[in-house]
C-alpha cells in the first residue's frame, strides 16, 4: 500500500523541482521506512521537513504502525 498512499496529493505540486523533491522524499523515507530522522536536517532543511511531517500524519492515519 506503501506505494500509492506515497505522493501526498496535497502537496504535491510544490515538489516539481529535483532537488526539493529528492529533499522532501528522502525526510517522508526515513521516517516511513526506519520511523526516524535527521534531526539537524529537519532543521536545516525545509523541503526534508514537510517530508517528515507529512510522513508522520501518513502513519498516524494508517494506524498500521503503534510506535506513535
Amino acid at each position: 500500500s506503501s506505494t500509492n498512499s506515497y505522493k501526498p496529493s496535497s502537496s504535491s505540486s510544490k515538489y516539481n523541482s529535483s532537488h526539493s523533491y529528492d529533499s522532501y522524499y528522502s525526510g517522508y523515507d526515513d521516517v516511513y521506512m526506519d520511523g526516524d530522522y535527521d534531526q539537524n536536517r529537519y532543521d536545516r532543511d525545509d523541503d526534508y521537513a514537510d517530508g517528515v511531517d507529512d510522513a508522520i500524519e501518513d502513519d498516524i492515519e494508517d494506524g498500521d504502525e503503534g510506535d506513535w
